[in-house]
């Protein structure tokens, strides 16, 4: 059985929402990951400038629970 093809303007519609979706889903991981380096970089620079204060602040672990959490409802709303 073949499947029907959508055209519009003589274009397939098909390939091009596959692409749009791939390209959302790089982008969200890629936002995740932005999340997660920005927290290790601060962790880092406070590590070798000795900011005793700032390091017990920071919540790694609470913020690795929060990235999780927005990786699981990016999941869940099909964004990846």
């Amino acid at each position: 059985m073949k499947q029907q093809t959508q055209k519009i303007l003589g274009v397939n519609v098909y390939p091009l929402i596959a692409m749009l979706q791939q390209a959302r889903r790089w982008w969200k991981i890629r936002e995740l990951k932005r999340l997660w380096w920005e927290d290790m970089r601060m962790r880092k620079i406070a590590k070798r400038r000795k900011w005793v204060n700032v390091l017990d602040w920071m919540n790694i672990e609470g913020r690795y629970r929060l990235i999780k959490l927005y990786a699981r409802a990016g999941k869940e709303r099909g964004h990846l």
